[in-house]
């Protein structure tokens, strides 16, 4: 921490401003602030004493603008300050929008490189001769001003100092951001940054507006008093006179466009400045003297410091020096010039002298801390003291910080870092990242320059640092080694003989801080001195909400901020998250509560903690949980649909994801481009058949146990148990293809997250066991249906159109998985139910049909028959081709030929199968009919014709239907008994043998359909013994 002085002579650098705005600016600034030294006797400037770039510094405010108030107060400044040896005069100028090539912005720097006073020399009545030989001119200026400027020639030199001014200003802004100050040093934008040609005039541009205006036609013609007064925008100036600009502000216009801060970055530029006591606005008076004077600038005070004290002039362009000139850009471009100034004082003002007094020791500290002070920070004191304790008070050489990623490990290790700088001046602090070893290698050479050791190409920067961090030279210091989460990465491999740990060494004077998510990490590294990051209490997130959010006022509802900090489950990465979200889009908290809560897609929450556990996935979870990490944090910043997709895959299954499963996104083309920002982060791929994904099954595992650790509401399952039972395809047989693809995600919702919905639930459930029936998995469907039959019997009446349909269905399931008993007794309670709707009812007609079916199989062919004929009969009000009048006909054929009326069996199935011709060739119903058809042929007689048939439905369910399907192997089964009812008994056993061992791998023992394939295998072979006889 830089030393207070011990008086007013012990100060050496003066900071001076001519406006108030200045002043605010650079009083905003301040690392730290001291009590009043006092001046001189006889001394009218007030002063403000402090640190500024870790240097103490005296800041003056001037009595007002002009050369005779500057050169005044600083003749005060030097009586009281005696032993200062430079100034900064910093403030706002106007500037000539291009010189040399280059384009000056509003908010750039302008650093003086020389002074000239322009307004400075002998009037004559053709006009004003400037003086400017040698004796007349300002002085030179020193040698280490004239080394600054030289510096400013160098691109490594100005690209650093404009990378430190933007990250001041950032420091700035934020920090009275929390103040009723909240804005005032905000960037105003591209929009507002607007150069008129040297001609256009400042004035009235309507003629009917002002006659003294439409008169004025020269430079030398007046304008009106008004007009002086007004905006550009009352005064209807033209924008088609605008100066046509360069590449910076059309790239500024992008940044500005993506939202980036990169927007604001203001270039920094030397050159002449020119001062005089009036305000430049006259565009061709400004030309005219940057041409003569070859200067880039203009302002009022400069040249009356200039002979004083040796002084740079640091000034923020806040207008062109044209009529045109306007206010709005002051306050930006005096925070621009006080950040410049800041960042001046740290890297260029650093003479061994200055240093000593600061730092009251030769052996000077050193201080290499990349990021930025967080200004947001709040809380975690417990962690930091626990910290700083431990390395200062009880000697601890190494600590580990251990945490989840994003419960903000970083941050505490930064404060520690500012902690250290400010209040252990003996210590140098170092900061160095782990995330790799390139960036650990870059972080030691950038280091290595910070330090001034020199390298040649030869040199291992990493190996430099380790000497440099051993000797004695050093001193004390504290080493932070940050995102150090991969241990291959710090250690020895038997590919990679050196790890980073090697290059950080262990001595007396040294301090080790490292940051990690891996807990074997920070045991490895530091022992038993483990810190463990907990999350964030009440107050701590709150504040944090509080400092990141703009409009503070809607938090004073405790009870609101409660329910969207447990919703956020108080970790500090989501807390920002959500605070730039509302901030960005104007939303207030209880709107993005909402939007929470109801659908989850804008709730972002971390990876597990169970995933970041080394006793899983030791060698590769680390590098995908630190790109699943880091990708989807900016998925869920940059494109909103893409994070939703990416949370409703978490809860299906991770394999062929149809595209049409996915929810809507507004547009098909919406949902496109965020499937496809999916594929480019790699967490999706195309299969071969369009439009059909899967995702990485780890990252799957990695979302779908982060969700499940974080507390992910139930929102997000009702909204995917939602989306699947509204658009699950219907179980018609020309949708098999898309219904199979959906089969395994709805059944893995339905199992895991029926309950969330329970209306929803049953509704998916009762699809699935549709389709599970027609493809032949009857087991899974009685599991289904069941499970939906009694949520529904839970919460419907009896009478239910729901209940009783899934109750029918589930019947359906109990017959084809040979409970007939059980379908009847359920049949038979619907049927009974329905009896209220009218006779002929389409639903009170499907359940006495499929109580017929159930008779049939029963033995009650009789009943069967009856009910049957009856459901015919009232059926021939349908078209002749109706699926339902088909189905009874056909239920009627097949209950006529088991009660020996074959006859009629054949006439009424010839009939529907000449009827569904029409279907296509493969269509489940058609192929039924013609297998039942086959059937009554070969009870008739007609074996040929039966095993014609039959060989037909055979090949074409071999075509379409799984191997162990139920209809597949019923018709082989009756193909078999054709066979043998044909002699042809080796095709009859080689078929009968393959149905046999598929039921027995599939069905119970007590199965009918097994027991009858295995009578009929006998049957075959003792018929084959007696021929033999």
């Amino acid at each position: 921490m830089t030393t207070k002085p011990s008086s007013r002579d012990d100060f050496q650098i003066a900071i001076i401003c001519a406006l108030p705005s200045e002043y605010d600016a650079v009083f905003d600034a301040f690392d730290h602030r001291w009590d009043n030294f006092g001046a001189a006797p006889g001394d009218p400037n007030r002063y403000v004493t402090g640190v500024l770039g870790h240097l103490p510094v005296v800041l003056v405010l001037l009595p007002g603008m002009g050369k005779a108030n500057a050169a005044s107060a600083a003749a005060s400044l030097r009586s009281s300050y005696t032993n200062l040896k430079w100034a900064l005069l910093v403030g706002i100028c106007g500037a000539v929008p291009k010189t040399s090539g280059n384009d000056i912005l509003l908010g750039d720097v302008i650093i003086s490189r020389y002074v000239v006073q322009y307004d400075f020399g002998r009037q004559y009545s053709d006009g004003l001769v400037p003086k400017r030989t040698i004796p007349d001119t300002l002085g030179r200026p020193s040698k280490e001003i004239r080394i600054l400027s030289a510096l400013l020639e160098t691109r490594s030199t100005r690209d650093a100092l404009e990378e430190r001014t933007a990250q001041c200003l950032q420091q700035l802004q934020a920090k009275v951001a929390d103040t009723r100050y909240r804005g005032v040093y905000d960037y105003p934008g591209t929009a507002q940054d607007k150069c008129f040609k040297s001609s256009y005039r400042h004035k009235h541009q309507d003629p009917t507006d002002c006659p003294v205006c439409q008169a004025c036609s020269s430079h030398a013609d007046p304008v009106c008093p008004e007009a002086l007064e007004k905006s550009c925008s009352e005064l209807k100036c033209c924008d088609e006179e605008l100066e046509p600009r360069g590449l910076r502000l059309q790239q500024k216009k992008l940044l500005e466009e993506q939202g980036s801060t990169a927007a604001q970055a203001p270039a920094v530029q030397g050159g002449g400045i020119a001062s005089g006591d009036s305000v430049m606005k006259s565009a061709e008076h400004r030309d005219r003297i940057s041409q003569a004077d070859n200067v880039i600038a203009f302002e009022m005070e400069s040249a009356g410091v200039w002979d004083e004290i040796s002084c740079v002039v640091v000034k923020g362009v806040c207008d062109y020096a044209d009529s045109h000139k306007q206010k709005n850009w002051q306050n930006f471009a005096a925070a621009t010039a006080a950040s410049a100034a800041k960042a001046i004082l740290e890297s260029y003002f650093r003479s061994h002298d200055i240093r000593e007094k600061a730092f009251g020791a030769s052996d000077l500290p050193y201080y290499y801390i990349p990021p930025a002070k967080n200004e947001l920070f709040v809380g975690r004191q417990g962690i930091i003291n626990s910290l700083t304790d431990s390395f200062f008070n009880k000697a601890t050489e190494r600590v580990a910080l251990v945490g989840l990623g994003g419960i903000g490990k970083t941050q505490v290790a930064m404060q520690v870092a500012f902690w250290t700088k400010e209040n252990m001046p003996n210590y140098s602090v170092f900061w160095l990242p782990a995330l790799s070893i390139a960036s650990f290698e870059q972080a030691c050479a950038d280091l290595l320059k910070e330090l001034g050791i020199s390298t040649s190409g030869n040199d291992d920067v990493k190996a430099t640092v380790r000497t440099y961090l051993s000797s004695a030279k050093a001193g004390k210091w504290l080493l932070i080694l940050d995102n150090a989460d991969d241990e291959t990465i710090l250690y020895r491999l038997s590919d990679r003989p050196i790890g980073i740990m090697d290059f950080i060494p262990k001595n007396e004077d040294g301090r080790l801080l490292l940051t990690t998510r891996s807990r074997k990490v920070a045991v490895r590294v530091a022992r038993n001195k483990l810190v463990s990051m907990p999350k964030m209490d009440f107050s701590e997130a709150k504040g944090l909400l509080e400092k990141s959010l703009i409009d503070v006022d809607q938090l004073e509802d405790d009870e609101l901020v409660t329910r969207l900090l447990e919703k956020l489950t108080f970790l500090p990465l989501a807390i920002a998250q959500a605070a730039a979200y509302m901030s960005m889009h104007e939303m207030p908290l209880t709107s993005y509560l909402r939007l929470c809560e109801s659908t989850s897609q804008d709730m972002i929450e971390l990876m597990s903690e169970s995933f970041l556990d080394d006793s899983h996935y030791t060698e590769s979870q680390g590098a995908v949980a630190t790109t699943w990490f880091i990708s989807f944090k900016h998925i869920h910043e940059t494109n909103a649909s893409a994070a939703t997709l990416l949370s409703f895959i978490t809860w299906i299954e991770p394999k062929a994801i149809p595209s049409s499963m996915l929810p809507t996104l507004g547009s098909e083309q919406q949902k496109a481009q965020a499937i496809g920002t999916l594929r480019g982060y790699g967490f999706l791929a195309e299969r071969e058949e369009q439009g059909v994904f899967d995702m990485h099954s780890l990252v799957h595992l990695v979302m779908q146990s982060w969700s499940q650790k974080q507390g992910t509401d139930e929102e997000t399952k009702k909204a995917v148990l939602t989306q699947l039972s509204e658009t699950f395809p219907s179980n018609k047989w020309e949708n098999r293809d898309l219904w199979r693809q959906y089969l395994p995600h709805g059944l893995g919702v339905f199992w895991v997250h029926k309950e969330a919905n329970v209306s929803d639930g049953a509704k998916l459930g009762h699809l699935l066991g549709r389709c599970l029936i027609i493809d032949g998995r009857i087991e899974e469907t009685v599991k289904v249906l069941g499970k939906v039959v009694e949520m529904r019997e839970a919460t419907l009446p009896e009478d239910h159109p729901n209940r009783l349909a899934s109750q029918h269905e589930l019947a359906r399931a109990y017959h084809n998985n040979g409970q007939v008993r059980e379908a009847i007794k359920l049949l038979q309670h619907i049927v009974a139910i329905k009896e209220t709707l009218p006779e002929n009812h389409p639903s009170r007609l499907t359940s006495q049909h499929g109580l017929a079916g159930a008779y049939h199989d029963n033995g009650q062919v009789r009943e069967a028959i009856e009910l049957l004929q009856h459901i015919v009969a009232i059926e021939e009000t349908l078209p002749e081709d109706h699926p339902d009048r088909l189905a009874s006909q056909h239920e009627l054929a097949r209950a006529y030929h088991n009660n020996r009326q074959v006859r009629e069996a054949v006439e009424l199935l010839q009939h529907i199968v000449a009827i569904e011709e029409t279907l296509p060739e493969d269509h489940p119903a058609r192929l039924a009919s013609q297998h039942e058809l086959a059937r009554a042929y070969r009870d008739n007689g007609q074996v040929r014709e039966a095993i014609e048939l039959l060989q037909h439905v055979v090949a074409m369910q071999e075509m379409t239907l799984a191997e162990d399907h139920p209809d597949r192997l019923t018709s082989q089964n009756e193909l078999a008994r054709a066979y043998d009812a044909n002699g042809q008994v080796m095709e009859a056993i080689e078929l009968i043998q393959h149905v046999v061992m598929m039921r027995q791998a599939t069905l119970a023992e007590d199965h009918p359909r097994r027991i009858g394939s295995q009578n009929l295998l006998q049957d075959i072979l003792d018929g084959c013994t007696v021929a033999v006889e």
